[in-house]
């Protein structure tokens, strides 16, 4: 009997540098008849898989602007130009399947796997009050007002792709706003110095995973350890996969060989 690998409905990731954990099925297509057995199937304890990786880019107007209370005026710039080309998502589309003696058959119904990357949607204002001097003559820090203290907002901006780049290089990026004479500059960083800085949302919240803040993860981190999980049709328990390495990636065919290698026998959790 041939297997045929899909993804289930649903799975469709949503938060900040939220990263797909696929559910897929093995066994026969949602249209067969048939009624699938645990043991018509033997899970290998490893598959070799090769896919392609597709951006999809921001598309936003939103701004960015550097306040102070000094009374200058700091003109807004636009967080997304031809300049700064930034990922909203990245994704992996499995599209073959390497059998032992090295040869590919092409799935059925390919699949993907990806992340999304925190991005402006709407304008942002990074708000300062200069340093002052008290009647002692001591001058007191500045204050920003997104933070209520010395540590300065930084902004999600997205993940930062270009042609032809190393996997590891594929990761989120954030943006500072400050004063450059009466224009806002913006200065991407790939990592936050949380001594003197804080990652701030659009809304004024703050992120909490200071982890992935400080080491954040790249898309090699994730294809080379992330988990999956697969279902029989009918069945409630599930065989684990871990992407263990990537075995080949070209960059100018955008194609990744990935390696995985099967987990311990499980139920999968009942709210998925």
């Amino acid at each position: 009997m041939k297997t045929i690998i899909y993804q289930r409905d649903g799975d469709t990731p949503s938060s900040f540098l939220s990263y797909d954990c696929p559910i897929w099925e093995l066994g026969n297509t949602r249209d067969s008849l048939a009624t699938v057995e645990a043991e018509e199937f033997t899970f290998p304890d490893q598959i070799i898989m090769i896919g392609t990786l597709k951006p999809y880019w921001v598309e936003s107007c939103a701004t960015g602007q550097f306040c102070d209370n000094s009374g200058e005026r700091f003109s807004p710039t636009p967080l997304y130009n031809s300049s700064i080309t930034t990922l909203r998502r990245i994704e992996w589309h499995a599209e073959w399947i390497e059998n032992d003696k090295g040869a590919c058959e092409a799935l059925k119904i390919p699949f993907a796997w990806g992340a999304n990357f925190g991005v402006q949607d709407r304008s942002i204002i990074s708000d300062y009050v200069l340093p002052t001097q008290d009647r002692l003559g001591i001058w007191q820090p500045g204050i920003w007002q997104q933070t209520g203290s010395v540590l300065e907002p930084v902004w999600s901006l997205g993940g930062f792709y270009q042609s032809g780049c190393a996997l590891d290089a594929i990761k989120p990026m954030y943006v500072r706003l400050c004063p450059d004479e009466s224009q806002t500059c913006l200065q991407l960083t790939s990592t936050i110095n949380q001594a003197c800085q804080i990652h701030c949302g659009a809304m004024g919240d703050f992120e909490k995973d200071d982890a992935t803040l400080s080491s954040p993860m790249t898309l090699m981190n994730h294809i080379q350890f992330g988990s999956i999980h697969y279902f029989l049709p009918n069945l409630d328990d599930s065989i684990g996969y871990q992407s263990s390495r990537v075995l080949d990636y070209d960059p100018l065919h955008v194609r990744v060989k990935l390696l995985f290698l099967r987990r311990n026998h499980g139920t999968y959790f009942a709210n998925h």
